[in-house]
C-alpha cells in the first residue's frame, strides 16, 4: 500500500444528498447554523438579536406578517394581520403602534376585509404607502349610478344644439361609427362639452373590495383605510367595448404590484394595470379616444387554462407567473409601456407553487416547484423576446431535502442568497449562489436552524428578520449577516476580538444582591434543550479589560442568577445554538477521476480553522458504535473567556486509522465561540484493486 495524502481546499459546496462518489470536492452531508463564505470558510452562523415579544402564539402562528421600512430608515415595524384585526409593532422600541380608520379617526377594531388566512394575503410598499390585498375577496362595483337625465342623441357633433338653445348640465349620447361598441356622452357645462358617464349607470368601485391602504401618520401611528379608488369618468353601458370595467370585476385578485410607474393586478388570466402615477385609477379618461395614458388590461392566451398568482419585473419585461404556464409581457420595439405597445407571450410551462411569490437575484428568477413529498427551488434567466428561457433544478443536488409545505420565501440581492420556511419547522433552507467575474466560486446550500418554528422571514440590506415561535410566544430576532466588529462584545486573552454566537442576544436588566446578580431576560426561554441561556459581560476598550461568560441558574422562564457580583460591568444575555458539519465519506482522486474500488484507510485528518474557539471533532464508526469525540478543544471550563483559546488561524489534527467506508465524521461547537472551517487535509495508505476475468 502506497502512502497517499490530499486536500479539500475549501468547503464551499454546502449540503449534497447525492452519493458520495458523486458529490463534488467541498459538499458536506450536512451543514446546521453555517454559511458560506468565500473569505472566511463554511463559518458559524451569526448570532440573532433580539427585538421584540410579539405576543402569543394562540393568535400569532398563523397570521400574516409584514414588514414596513421607510426612506429614512428612521422607523422599523412590523405588522401581523390576524383574528380580523391589525396590529404593529415597533422594531427597535417594541412598541405597539395605533392605527386608525381614517387621518385623526378612531383605532381600528375587527374589519372585514381583513377576514382570511395567512396565505391569501399579499402586500405592496411604495414609498410610504403599503397596498393589502386579500386574494380571497371578489371585487364589486357599488350599487351607486351616474346622475342626471339623458337629453337626447345625436349621430353626430355637428347635430347638437347651437349654444344658445343649451341649458347648462345638458347630457346628450352621440352615436359611433361601429354601433353601439363606440357610442360616447358629453354634457355642457355652460361653456364646453366634455365626456361624462351615461345616466343610470354603475360608475364606482365597492372600495371594501378592493386593496386598503397603510400609510404612516407619524411615528408609531398608521392610518388603515379602504382606498379611494378613482371612478368612471365616461363611457356608456358597462358591456360596451370602450365602457368595460376592468377585468378583475367579478374576479378575485391573486397578486398586486408596481411597474413602470403603474400599480398592477393579476386576476384569473388578466394583467390589469392603473394610469401612470394615478395608482388608483384603473379607467380611461375617454371613451372617444385611446391614450397612452390609460389603463392596460391585457389577457394571458393560451391553449390551457390560465391562472396568474404573481408577476415578477426585470430588464426584458414583466414575468407573469401562472401554477402550469409562464409568460411575459413586453412593450415590443417602444420603450414606454402603454395599451397599444403591450404584449403578451407565453415563454415556459413548469408546475410552480403559488404559496410562494417568485423572487429576483441579479439576472435570476427564483421558484418554487412541488414533487409529490418534497419541493424543488428553480432558477430561470430570460433571454428577450421569442426566446425560451434558462430554467435550472437549483435544488437537483439535494433532491428530497427541501420539505413538501415551503410556503415562505425571502431573498438577499446583496448576499445573494435565497431563504425558504416551512413554517411548521425550525429550520430555514438557503441557496447560496456567488457569481464573480463570469467565475462561480460558491454554490451552497446549507441550513439555519432557530430556537423555534420559523413562521417568516424578511431581509433588508445585511439585516435578516425572523419571526419565530417558541414556548407560546412568537419574538422578532435580527441576524446581521456581516456583524460590526468595530465594538465587540468580548476579546480573548490573545486579543483575539468577536461577538458571542448566541441567539436572542440582548442587554437584561439586573439587580445585585448579596454577591449574586439576578438577570431579568426581555426574552422568554425557548425551553429548547440545545439551547442554553449563558451571561456575557463586554469587553471594555477604555480599561482594555477582557469579556467572561457565565454559565446562569434558571429561575423561570426570564429570571435567571449568576454566582457573581456584576454590578459593575455591561452584560449582555443569550442563548448557545449547535453548529453542525457532517462530512461525506472520503475518496481518493486522480485528477478528475475518482478510485471508487480502491482500499483506502484513512490514518489523521488536518482541519485548517479560521476564527474559531471551542469546537470538537466526533468520529461514529458505520453501523456499529456510538460518537466519539476524537479532537478539538473540549474547556472544562470555557465559560472563562480570557482563557478560552480564541485564535484567527488554528490546526486540528484528528487520529482515524479507520478504512473510509467505516465511519463519518462530524465538525460540532455548542458555544458561543465563532468557528471557521476553512480546509481538510487527509493522510492514508491506498491500495489499488485489480480484478482479472478467468
Amino acid at each position: 500500500m502506497a502512502a497517499v495524502s490530499q486536500t479539500i481546499q475549501q468547503y464551499l459546496s454546502g449540503v449534497s444528498r447525492e452519493p458520495d462518489k458523486n458529490k463534488k470536492p467541498g459538499s458536506v452531508f450536512e451543514a446546521i447554523n453555517a454559511y458560506p463564505d468565500t473569505t472566511f470558510g463554511l463559518v458559524k452562523r451569526p448570532a440573532t438579536m433580539f427585538n421584540v415579544e410579539l405576543g402569543s402564539s394562540t393568535d400569532l402562528d398563523d397570521a400574516y406578517f409584514f414588514t414596513l421600512t421607510y426612506e429614512d430608515h428612521s422607523e422599523k415595524y412590523i405588522g401581523a394581520v390576524y383574528s380580523d384585526t391589525m396590529k404593529i409593532w415597533n422594531l427597535d422600541t417594541g412598541a405597539v403602534a395605533s392605527i386608525l380608520d381614517a387621518p385623526s379617526g378612531s383605532a381600528i377594531s375587527t374589519i372585514t376585509y381583513l377576514d382570511g388566512t395567512k396565505e391569501q394575503f399579499r402586500h405592496v410598499q411604495r414609498r410610504d404607502v403599503m397596498y393589502l390585498l386579500n386574494t380571497s375577496k371578489t371585487v364589486a362595483m357599488s350599487t351607486a349610478t351616474s346622475l342626471g337625465t339623458l337629453t337626447g342623441s345625436k349621430n353626430t357633433l355637428s347635430e347638437l344644439p347651437a349654444a344658445s338653445s343649451l341649458t347648462t348640465g345638458d347630457i346628450y349620447r352621440i352615436k359611433g361609427i361601429t354601433g353601439e361598441e363606440d357610442d360616447y356622452v358629453i354634457e355642457w357645462d355652460g361653456d364646453t362639452w366634455s365626456e361624462v358617464v351615461l345616466p343610470g349607470q354603475k360608475y364606482q368601485f365597492d372600495n371594501t373590495t378592493l386593496p386598503y391602504t397603510l400609510t404612516r401618520d407619524t411615528t408609531d401611528s398608521f392610518v388603515f383605510q379602504a382606498s379611494s379608488w378613482k371612478d368612471r369618468v365616461s363611457g356608456v353601458e358597462i358591456d360596451k367595448a370602450n365602457s368595460r370595467e376592468p377585468s378583475f370585476v367579478g374576479q378575485k385578485i391573486s397578486n398586486l404590484f408596481f411597474y413602470k410607474n403603474r400599480l398592477g393586478f393579476v386576476s384569473a388570466d388578466n394583467v390589469i394595470m392603473s394610469q401612470p402615477l394615478d395608482f388608483l385609477n384603473f379607467w380611461r379618461n375617454s371613451a372617444l379616444t385611446t391614450t397612452d395614458a390609460d389603463p392596460i388590461d391585457l389577457t394571458a392566451s393560451s391553449l390551457d387554462d390560465v391562472s396568474l398568482f404573481a408577476v415578477q419585473p426585470m430588464t426584458q419585461g414583466l414575468v407573469l407567473f401562472g401554477t402550469q404556464e409562464q409568460f411575459v409581457m413586453t412593450s415590443g420595439n417602444s420603450n414606454v409601456l402603454t395599451p397599444s405597445t403591450a404584449s403578451i407571450s407565453s415563454i415556459s410551462q413548469y408546475q410552480v407553487s403559488n404559496l410562494v411569490d417568485p423572487l429576483l437575484i441579479k439576472d435570476k428568477i427564483y421558484f418554487v416547484a412541488k414533487a409529490d413529498s418534497y419541493s424543488r427551488l428553480m432558477s430561470m434567466r430570460t433571454r428577450g423576446d421569442n426566446n425560451n428561457p434558462i430554467v435550472i433544478d437549483e435544488s437537483k443536488i439535494v433532491t428530497t431535502w427541501l420539505p413538501k409545505d415551503i410556503n415562505r420565501a425571502f431573498r438577499s440581492n446583496q448576499n445573494d442568497f435565497i431563504g425558504l420556511i416551512d413554517n411548521s419547522k425550525e429550520y430555514v433552507y438557503f441557496f447560496r449562489s456567488l457569481m464573480v467575474e463570469g467565475e462561480e466560486p460558491l454554490r451552497s446550500w446549507f441550513s439555519w436552524r432557530l430556537p423555534g418554528k420559523v413562521l417568516n422571514g424578511f431581509v433588508k440590506q445585511d439585516a435578516v428578520q425572523f419571526v419565530v415561535s417558541a414556548n407560546s410566544v412568537v419574538s422578532v430576532v435580527t441576524s446581521y449577516i456581516n456583524p460590526n466588529t468595530d465594538t465587540p462584545l468580548v476579546r480573548s486573552i490573545d486579543g483575539v476580538i468577536t461577538n458571542p454566537t448566541l441567539d436572542y442576544l440582548h442587554t437584561p436588566s439586573k439587580s445585585v444582591s448579596n454577591g449574586v446578580t439576578t438577570i431579568t431576560s426581555d426574552a422568554t426561554d425557548p425551553n429548547n434543550s440545545k439551547w442554553v441561556p449563558i451571561v456575557v459581560t463586554t469587553y471594555d476598550s477604555s480599561s482594555n479589560s477582557n469579556g467572561k461568560i457565565y454559565a446562569v441558574t434558571k429561575v423561570n422562564d426570564t429570571t435567571y442568577t449568576v454566582d457573581d457580583d456584576l454590578s459593575s460591568v455591561d452584560i449582555q444575555f443569550g442563548f448557545t445554538y449547535p453548529y453542525t458539519i457532517q462530512l461525506p465519506k472520503i475518496y481518493y482522486r486522480q485528477g478528475e477521476t475518482t478510485d471508487f474500488t480502491a482500499s483506502l484507510t484513512i490514518s489523521r485528518l488536518k482541519f485548517a480553522m479560521g476564527k474559531t474557539g471551542v469546537v470538537s471533532f466526533k468520529l461514529t464508526p458505520r453501523g456499529e458504535g456510538d460518537a466519539e469525540t476524537v479532537g478539538g478543544v473540549e474547556q472544562s471550563n470555557w465559560y472563562l473567556l480570557d482563557s478560552a483559546p480564541i485564535d484567527d488561524e488554528r490546526m486540528f489534527t484528528v487520529p482515524v486509522h479507520q478504512r473510509n467506508d467505516n465511519f463519518d465524521i462530524e465538525i460540532s461547537s455548542d458555544s458561543p465561540y465563532p468557528v471557521s472551517l476553512l480546509s481538510m487535509s487527509w493522510e492514508g495508505q491506498y491500495s489499488p484493486r485489480y480484478y482479472q476475468r478467468s
